[in-house]
């Protein structure tokens, strides 16, 4: 017992919290935190696996002060059973990035690589085709149903249908007549959506309900004079894919700007970005698509990069310098580059930092996707 102003204060007094209260605190905690708490009891077990309160700590999670819960998931290439992954703020901000493993599911091993990312969500191909859908955070995974199509489908990529609250997994065949597929997670098919006159580029991005890709309508035929090594002009589009729709349209692309094969589009707080090298090499440019205009795109230019010392971004055939992350208030860009894994570019002072990753070559480094902690179930 305590004395406060001849007054006596029990030590011990209980502090009983409302409820709505302790739901809050519990949805701005990780997800390793939250995990270890559905073993407190049977109500907080059903409270955290709730769709109501998954989604909560997703969407704290994404506006988390110095980006605390958004991760890069790095793969780490060829014949590798690990996925590397560091925080967006270390990355950023430190000079030797932490970075640690996380094994893939135990059944897949060393056959797999990773293909998108949604909302905590990894979408994965393992070496006999087939697509699994896994939370790293969770250590949850669910391998998706064979689709019934006779053609090869080179590119997937995954996102959310808000409108249905359904993750959504998009698929382009390598058809002469392409054809664009849609996985549900909550009704778990497939169905073909839309005919397409292009074959999709790989690495593509989600904003606003939408997935955003390039497609290739002109393809190379005089294979016999072309040079791996030269830069390649292609008469590329950027596809948009209204998830809650289902319907598909072309995006503007910024005026006098050309495509290359060193182009790349990301996805940073909610907006959507596109990196253009210059056909010079000298500079790239990376421009914001302000809105959610479809057919007339409007956009701005927020960052102008010289190239980098080891250039960058010149990359041959088959080697993109992809965009990951930009910061746009403080001009804060990350990107793979020539040389190094990861490049950091500060448009403040003109600076470059770049970042090796452990056990990553040149050559065998596999995808890299920004992507947010959650709770969210592969399951459905």
């Amino acid at each position: 017992m305590a004395k406060s102003q001849g007054r006596s204060v029990s030590l011990n007094t209980e502090i009983v919290l409302p409820d709505d209260v302790i739901i809050e605190i519990l949805t701005w905690l990780p997800v390793k935190s939250l995990l270890k708490f559905k073993c407190v009891c049977r109500s907080w077990r059903a409270l955290i696996s709730s769709r109501r309160f998954i989604k909560a700590q997703l969407e704290n999670s994404k506006s988390a002060p110095n980006l605390a819960r958004e991760m890069l998931a790095i793969d780490s290439g060829i014949r590798s059973d690990k996925l590397k992954v560091c925080s967006v703020n270390s990355m950023l901000y430190e000079s030797a990035p932490q970075v640690f493993d996380v094994s893939y599911p135990l059944d897949l091993g060393s056959c797999c690589m990773m293909v998108a990312c949604c909302d905590g969500l990894l979408l994965l191909r393992s070496k006999k085709r087939e697509m699994i859908l896994w939370n790293p955070s969770t250590r949850t995974w669910k391998t998706l149903p064979h689709f019934d199509l006779k053609f090869n489908i080179p590119e997937f990529d995954l996102g959310y249908d808000k409108s249905s609250d359904d993750y959504k997994v998009v698929g382009f065949p390598d058809d002469p007549e392409t054809i664009v597929i849609v996985y549900s997670l909550r009704n778990d098919e497939w169905k073909r959506i839309k005919d397409i006159n292009g074959q999709a580029i790989p690495y593509g991005a989600l904003a606003n309900g939408k997935l955003y890709c390039f497609i290739e309508p002109l393809f190379i035929d005089d294979w016999e004079n072309f040079e791996p090594e030269a830069e390649l002009i292609y008469d590329w589009e950027i596809l948009s894919l209204d998830l809650e729709k289902e319907e598909i349209e072309i995006l503007q692309m910024p005026s006098f700007v050309k495509v290359t094969d060193r182009s790349s589009l990301a996805v940073s707080e909610g907006s959507l970005f596109l990196l253009c090298p210059h056909l010079s090499k000298t500079h790239a440019d990376v421009w914001i698509l302000d809105g959610c205009s479809v057919g007339n795109g409007n956009w701005t230019k927020v960052v102008t990069m010289p190239c980098c010392p080891d250039g960058g971004w010149t990359y041959g055939f088959r080697f993109h310098s992809n965009l990951l992350y930009v910061q746009k208030n403080n001009g804060l860009v990350i990107f793979s580059g020539q040389g190094v894994d990861f490049v950091v570019y500060d448009a403040k002072d003109g600076s470059f930092r770049y970042h090796h990753i452990r056990d990553i070559g040149q050559y065998g480094r596999g995808t890299s996707h920004t992507y947010f902690e959650s709770l969210v179930s592969p399951l459905g």
